[in-house]
């Protein structure tokens, strides 16, 4: 069975991103999931950012809702006043809860906090991340499903590389005046054209100089944004450890087991990614980075902590569970012998 994913309203909207994303559902990469009220806000945000017409928005919500009829969380409603996320996101965040959810994909990531998200083994993705994620987990599936989606636009026809572009304009953080980035975020595949980011290969040959700077070029992005993770996951070791050992806070058993958990996962990422840099930097021309050898000690320290706290709740839950254990035989004798005397009296 694939994990389960909330999908956020902000990234149900832009064309080549939701075509992505519920292309790699299809595909059996993930199982998505939304409520009502996301995609009510899918469908006005449609019309009053996007300017399509309300039948055409409604048409499209309508198309996800068939194409995915068991992507709908309800009963949900009483979970939202106990989330600790940004208020207008805290129903996303409980139909998460809900449905089981491993992750929540949004282009709003500070809105669901660390601090808020531990105690439900829950995560928020930006889209990039989540895609980057699918393509580690299976590439060529991923890579089909690209393909297939830049075969589907035929008018006018695009490219891979075309199609790259506009996911690239869409989830890479844009610079410019709020006019600006919101006329880059409304480009579609009709008029998009390639993103910086994509690099163009010269063909083989005499032009043969220029692949290979463009192949250096890919490895540095491919180096800054496995950098980019790793800062991403040590704020994340950090913000989950600084949970974790908060004394006095309003956090019960199992909110403290399930933060401890996600603060050694998170650590683990971070040596991943620390372990990929380091690879990816011996191809790459230029000075390496300084080491981060310092902060990975003093997050071993911390983690050698937290793995203490772990072994003693886990000591705790199986005392618990033996005292429960002779309390249910105990009572189990009790109701064997109380048996036979209620039978004598009644006699």
């Amino acid at each position: 069975m694939a994990f389960v994913v909330v999908l956020d309203a902000c990234v149900l909207v832009p064309h080549p991103l939701v075509d992505t994303l519920l292309r790699a559902a299809d595909a059996g990469l993930y199982e998505p999931r939304w409520s009502a009220q996301i995609l009510d806000e899918v469908e006005r945000a449609l019309v009053r950012a996007r300017g399509l017409e309300p039948g055409r928005a409604a048409g499209r919500v309508r198309a996800m809702r068939r194409a995915f009829p068991h992507a709908e969380v309800d009963g949900h409603d009483d979970l939202v006043p106990a989330m600790r996320n940004d208020p207008k996101d805290r129903h996303v965040l409980a139909a998460a809860v809900r449905t089981g959810a491993a992750a929540v994909i949004t282009a709003n990531v500070k809105d669901f906090p660390t601090a808020a998200l531990a105690p439900h083994a829950i995560e928020a993705l930006h889209p990039d991340e989540f895609l980057l994620d699918l393509l580690d987990l299976d590439e060529p599936a991923v890579l089909r499903v690209l393909a297939d989606q830049a075969r589907a636009y035929a008018n006018p026809p695009v490219t891979l590389p075309t199609l790259r572009g506009h996911l690239a304009a869409g989830l890479r953080p844009r610079r410019g005046t709020p006019r600006d980035r919101r006329a880059r975020a409304d480009v579609t595949h009709e008029t998009a054209a390639p993103g910086p980011s994509v690099p163009t290969v010269a063909p083989c040959g005499e032009h043969s100089g220029g692949m290979q700077q463009n192949e250096a070029s890919a490895q540095v992005d491919v180096v800054e944004q496995a950098r980019r993770r790793a800062a991403d996951v040590r704020r994340n070791v950090e913000q989950v450890l600084a949970l974790v050992e908060e004394e006095g806070g309003p956090f019960d058993f199992v909110s403290v087991a399930a933060a401890a958990h996600c603060s050694v996962t998170y650590l683990r990422q971070h040596r991943e990614f620390a372990t990929r840099i380091r690879d990816l930097q011996a191809t790459v021309p230029g000075p390496p980075a300084a080491e981060p050898a310092r902060s990975d000690a003093v997050l071993d320290r911390r983690l050698a902590r937290v793995e203490r706290q772990m072994a003693t709740l886990r000591a705790t839950v199986s005392r618990l569970e033996d005292e429960n254990s002779v309390l249910r035989f105990r009572m189990a004798e009790a109701a064997r012998v109380r048996r036979p005397a209620l039978g004598g009296r009644g006699a």
